[in-house]
Protein backbone atom coordinates (compact mmCIF):
# COMPACT_ATOMS: atom_id res chain seq x y z
CA UNK A 1 0.00 0.00 0.00
CA UNK A 2 1.32 3.22 -0.93
CA UNK A 3 0.25 6.66 0.45
CA UNK A 4 1.50 10.11 -0.64
CA UNK A 5 1.78 12.63 2.67
CA UNK A 6 1.95 16.11 1.53
CA UNK A 7 4.01 17.61 4.55
CA UNK A 8 3.21 21.43 6.41
CA UNK A 9 6.31 22.99 4.62
CA UNK A 10 5.20 21.96 1.22
CA UNK A 11 7.33 18.75 1.08
CA UNK A 12 6.37 15.07 -0.57
CA UNK A 13 6.55 11.89 0.66
CA UNK A 14 5.22 8.84 -0.16
CA UNK A 15 5.13 6.32 2.36
CA UNK A 16 4.82 2.30 1.91
CA UNK A 17 2.85 -0.08 4.22
CA UNK A 18 2.93 -3.73 3.58
CA UNK A 19 -0.27 -4.22 5.74
CA UNK A 20 -3.40 -3.43 3.91
CA UNK A 21 -5.12 -1.76 6.88
CA UNK A 22 -3.27 1.16 7.84
CA UNK A 23 -5.12 4.49 10.29
CA UNK A 24 -3.98 7.69 9.91
CA UNK A 25 -2.25 7.58 13.48
CA UNK A 26 0.53 4.95 12.00
CA UNK A 27 1.67 7.92 9.56
CA UNK A 28 1.18 10.60 11.77
CA UNK A 29 3.07 7.97 14.60
CA UNK A 30 6.05 7.11 11.51
CA UNK A 31 6.45 11.29 11.01
CA UNK A 32 6.70 12.17 14.64
CA UNK A 33 3.95 14.51 14.43
CA UNK A 34 0.78 15.20 16.75
CA UNK A 35 -2.12 15.71 17.31
CA UNK A 36 -3.74 18.15 18.25
CA UNK A 37 -1.53 20.43 16.74
CA UNK A 38 -2.18 19.19 13.33
CA UNK A 39 -4.80 18.64 11.00
CA UNK A 40 -4.94 15.88 8.96
CA UNK A 41 -6.58 16.06 5.02
CA UNK A 42 -7.18 13.26 3.53
CA UNK A 43 -8.04 13.30 -0.49
CA UNK A 44 -8.95 17.27 0.91
CA UNK A 45 -11.37 16.19 3.16
CA UNK A 46 -10.71 16.31 7.69
CA UNK A 47 -10.84 12.91 8.96
CA UNK A 48 -9.67 11.53 12.65
CA UNK A 49 -7.11 10.48 13.61
CA UNK A 50 -8.67 6.82 13.66
CA UNK A 51 -9.50 6.91 9.89
CA UNK A 52 -8.93 3.83 8.20
CA UNK A 53 -6.50 4.93 4.71
CA UNK A 54 -6.60 2.90 1.67
CA UNK A 55 -3.96 2.38 -1.14
CA UNK A 56 -3.01 5.73 -3.11
CA UNK A 57 -5.22 8.12 -0.78
CA UNK A 58 -3.17 11.39 -0.61
CA UNK A 59 -3.23 12.82 2.69
CA UNK A 60 -2.45 16.63 3.90
CA UNK A 61 -0.92 17.67 6.67
CA UNK A 62 -1.87 21.26 8.31
CA UNK A 63 -0.61 23.25 11.02
CA UNK A 64 -3.34 24.21 13.30
CA UNK A 65 -2.95 27.99 14.71
CA UNK A 66 -4.74 29.87 17.53
CA UNK A 67 -4.26 33.13 18.72
CA UNK A 68 -6.22 36.55 19.91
Amino acid sequence: MKIKVILRRGGVIELQFKNEKVRAFEILNKLNLQLPAIIILKNGRPIPEDEELRDGDVLRVIDVHSGG
